[in-house]
């Protein structure tokens, strides 16, 4: 499944990194969040197998909008056949997968995939969420960079209900008005700044995470 977007790693809760491909990072974090209780599905699930490089044909694939799961067709690849049967029972049409958003789990031995529609997409085919395919397959760890040195060290708190607070210690890179960009103090840097969404996390002042 070709995708021409940005990538954005977000964390949306501690020991919980995500990455999207997605236009920008609003509709990442939008449909991240529509994402990930389909995603710890898939990751607890038995059905992840080994991947032999294609996307599709190796993982296993499971209709989020009806559980069917990888649907055979004669002379279809996995991927293929999955778009004919939503195509044929949920009334998606095909220019709409030329917009989907893949959003990944990044743990240490496996990933799952999740493809979600942006909202307008999903508003306009009257999807009862925007996330509508699930994937499982193995991963490779990519190497590790040093930590930059001349970032500023700041604290976020990650504050759920009926549960302790979280507090989070990274270096920050930039900034905006929906999120911090940084790395994990206690990590080796890899790749892109990782995005912490406001809303999950709430900056903590530098003398709070001393104590």
């Amino acid at each position: 499944m070709t995708n021409r977007n940005t990538p954005f790693s977000l964390m949306l809760a501690p020991d919980c990194q995500l990455e999207a491909f997605a236009p920008d990072v609003e509709t990442a974090i939008t449909l991240a969040r529509d994402a990930l209780p389909f995603l710890h599905q898939a990751y607890l699930s038995e059905s992840t197998v080994v991947s032999s490089g294609d996307e599709g044909d190796a993982s296993t694939l499971t209709c989020l909008l009806c559980g069917a799961v990888n649907p055979q067709r004669p002379g279809r690849t996995a991927l293929v056949a999955m778009q004919e049967h939503q195509m044929e029972e949920h009334d998606l049409p095909a220019e709409a997968f030329q917009a989907a958003v893949r959003i990944s789990m990044v743990p240490a031995s496996a990933e799952t995939y999740v493809w979600a529609f942006p909202q307008a997409v999903t508003s306009r085919l009257s999807l009862p969420q925007a996330s509508y395919l699930s994937a499982t397959k193995r991963r490779t760890i990519q190497a590790a960079e040093p930590l930059p040195h001349d970032s500023k060290v700041v604290g976020l708190v990650f504050k759920s209900r009926g549960m302790p607070p979280v507090l989070q210690i990274i270096h920050l890179v930039e900034q905006d008005e929906r999120a911090w960009y940084g790395y994990p103090i206690d990590a080796p840097r890899a790749g892109d700044p990782l995005v912490w969404p406001r809303g999950e996390w709430e900056f903590a002042d530098r003398a709070d995470t001393l104590e």
